[in-house]
């Protein structure tokens, strides 16, 4: 609970903006957007804090102003805020509470002439396609899931202790996301198919659900602990970094810091906090996100630009469609000090 209060300030920061600047360029009509929209579900999650951190920097930049709304994890709520009209505006920028149906979002827009640029959460291509000026801009889930197996992978077969007790399986603890989300899907999923085709043998072990959060993260493994059940791990994969940095202040907190170095821990998203951890030994690896290269290509696509071509030198890759996969990368102690040190790479 510590670390949550402790990060609150950015997440309030972050969530209580008014309206600032951003750079005039074309629209769906002939004249720009005087203002943007954002719709997130909630400030808990440090990932989404930083994704909004990265579009406020790249509004910064520029000369139009930026709204946000925040839906309280409430899908009828951010239902509600999307059905207000816009003012001088023809884009918003969704990241759409879970279970919320992206279609009706889509549909909306559709009536009203809007661009939605869906964001984070992968929306299925179907729905993209139904609609010109629906985009979806991020992480192949696939393919993020695909980086975390690889860090796992990488990390027991480069280790010949990786089995911990030495009853010849690897005990994996899994700090889960929300039951049935596409992302937590796409992770669980790529783990396993890894393991199988390394023939590794497995077991998961202690597994528990924590729906992003990190306090309900940190509740899980201290409870896990005080039942003397969190050394039965060889190592622990959260599904996003909320989660696994709530392990690591959870076990430094039960005086029993000196385990860290010897069960590795890994993650997803690359916020700058799991940067940090990495530095200092504590999270073994993590999966970023490119938020800057994300934050340019929505507020492109948002200004009118819709030239594949153009979008290409925005995003930093090859955009194809109006899906537009933004490639994850591994950072690990070997590298993740390029991050760290590179703007290009990473803000928050």
């Amino acid at each position: 609970m510590k670390q949550l209060l402790r990060r609150s300030g950015r997440l309030l920061c972050a969530l209580s903006l008014g309206a600032f600047s951003l750079c005039p360029g074309g629209s769906i009509s002939a004249a720009p957007p005087a203002s943007l929209n954002i719709y997130v579900p909630s400030g808990q999650i440090t990932f989404i804090n930083e994704l909004c951190n990265n579009l406020r920097i790249e509004a910064g930049n520029h000369s139009q102003s930026l709204e946000m709304h925040e839906a309280g994890n409430s899908g009828e709520t951010q239902l509600q805020q999307l059905s207000m009209p816009l003012e001088g505006s023809h884009a918003r920028i969704v990241r759409a509470v879970d279970g919320l149906n992206p279609r009706t979002i889509v549909d909306m827009a559709q009536k009203n002439n809007e661009t939605v640029i869906f964001v984070s959460t992968l929306v299925a291509r179907s729905v993209i396609d139904s609609y010109e000026n629906a985009w979806f801009v991020g992480a192949n889930s696939r393919s993020v899931g695909n980086r975390l197996a690889e860090n796992v992978i990488g990390y027991i077969t480069g280790h010949s202790g990786s089995d911990l007790n030495g009853n010849g399986i690897i005990d994996i603890m899994v700090i889960h996301g929300p039951a049935g989300h596409v992302e937590e899907r796409a992770r669980y999923a790529s783990l396993v198919k890894y393991l199988d085709q390394h023939g590794i043998p497995y077991r998961f072990v202690n597994e528990v659900t924590a729906d992003w959060y990190y306090d309900r993260a940190y509740e899980h493994v201290s409870a896990l602990i005080k039942a003397d059940k969190y050394q039965e791990a060889d190592l622990i994969v959260a599904m996003n970094d909320d989660m696994g940095l709530a392990v690591i202040d959870a076990v430094e907190q039960s005086g029993r810091a000196n385990l860290l170095p010897k069960l590795p821990i890994f993650s997803v998203d690359g916020i700058h906090e799991a940067l940090l951890a990495i530095r200092r030994g504590k999270l073994k690896a993590t999966v970023k996100h490119n938020l800057p290269h994300t934050a340019a290509t929505i507020f492109a696509i948002a200004n009118g630009e819709h030239n594949l071509i153009n979008l290409s030198r925005v995003a930093g890759q090859k955009v194809e469609s109006r899906v537009v996969f933004l490639s994850p990368q591994a950072v690990t102690a070997n590298n993740v000090e390029d991050f760290l040190n590179d703007p290009a790479l990473h803000r928050y």
